[in-house]
């Protein structure tokens, strides 16, 4: 995945944390290894 693909997505991934997701958060966690 490019990193352009990356930073849109993790807003994706924080308007599914609303809805009861919990692999969301294994994804968004992955995601903040990239940044980080």
């Amino acid at each position: 995945m490019e990193d352009k693909e990356s930073i849109p997505l993790c807003f994706m991934i924080q308007s599914k944390v609303t809805d009861d997701n919990p692999n969301v958060w294994l994804e968004l966690a992955w995601t903040s290894t990239i940044f980080a």
